[in-house]
């Protein structure tokens, strides 16, 4: 997946996580026409998995959900923004917050570049000169 896109959400009423998956499918419905349509997307693996973590205290229910996409970034801030939309969780009233959108390469390229440099720090701290060699070998990677 390349990106994620994050929003909280506050539902006056208690709700479960298969309410939550209802009201976005049903919210998002012909919202942004056939190509970016929310059931559509997820059978094709181009929206992935929609996590929802929510908290029920005195007749509200709160939360966040992480909608992970394979679309390229326009899609994924229509998706995003389209989110705020939602008004509705069934017959309840309900807000949807965009957060942000990570976009998970960057951060893996990120880890990549952390842990190859703490890969490097380690062989250089553990290379012993050897003696018997003339010339010094190295190795040399930049970032």
């Amino acid at each position: 997946m390349k990106y994620t896109i994050y929003i909280k959400f506050k539902v006056k009423g208690i709700v479960n996580e298969k309410d939550i998956m209802k009201g976005i499918f049903k919210g998002m419905e012909g919202l942004l026409g056939a190509e970016l349509e929310m059931r559509e997307l997820q059978k094709e693996g181009e929206i992935g998995k929609i996590e929802i973590d929510l908290k029920k205290r005195s007749k509200i229910t709160t939360g966040d959900i992480k909608i992970t996409t394979d679309l390229d970034q326009a899609e994924t801030t229509l998706i995003g923004a389209a989110m705020e939309t939602i008004d509705r969780i069934g017959k309840i009233e309900c807000e949807m917050e965009f957060e942000r959108i990570e976009d998970v390469r960057a951060n893996k390229r990120d880890y990549i570049i952390r842990k190859a440099k703490e890969i490097m720090r380690e062989l250089n701290g553990d290379v012993k000169p050897n003696k018997k060699r003339k010339k010094k070998e190295e190795l040399v990677v930049s970032f």
